[in-house]
């Protein structure tokens, strides 16, 4: 399997640093391209869309392209929502341009599973409803909620929490 990961492109912030960098990706092609954290700098007014737009271009060389959102995706300003549902509504927005979000679960690539965030380093950000549960607003059942799922995941396999994870 080719894996072509990016991170921290901070698109908008370094000058053509970060387009440059998705182009060359393109060019090298594969299985995933995958887009790990802070690929765009919302602070500095770049068109998250157009970006959008040019990652899903560029996936067209790739059978699938994954992200894993890092803490620049909370100030997108594409994300109307409370910061608790973010895994959804960007999801939902990136799931319009071809792109697998990986906060909202796991993507199955043959004998290969692809793993991305669960939503930092407790969970916070994952909503119940990601997860299979009622919709809440409350932090602390999500906490929860993601703390259990985590473990029914992952804590066998590794016998680590989340935090420790």
């Amino acid at each position: 399997m080719k894996i072509v990961a990016l991170s921290d492109l901070h698109i908008g912030k370094w000058n053509d640093y970060g387009i440059n960098l998705l182009d060359k990706a393109g060019k090298i092609g594969g299985d995933v391209l995958w887009l790990n954290g802070d690929i765009i700098e919302p602070t500095v007014g770049v068109n998250e869309f157009e970006i959008f737009d040019k990652i899903s271009d560029i996936g067209k060389y790739f059978n699938n392209v994954v992200w894993v959102a890092g803490n620049n995706c909370l100030e997108l300003n594409c994300l109307s929502g409370p910061v608790i549902n973010y895994a959804i509504e960007f999801g939902d927005i990136l799931s319009k341009y071809n792109i697998h979000l990986l906060d909202r679960g796991s993507l199955n690539l043959g004998d290969y599973c692809l793993i991305g965030s669960i939503g930092w380093s407790n969970g916070a950000l994952w909503s119940p409803s990601v997860l299979g549960g009622e919709h809440s607003n409350s932090v602390d059942s999500n906490q929860i909620s993601a703390e259990k799922e985590f473990r029914r995941i992952f804590g066998r396999r590794w016998n680590r929490s989340s935090a420790e994870f």
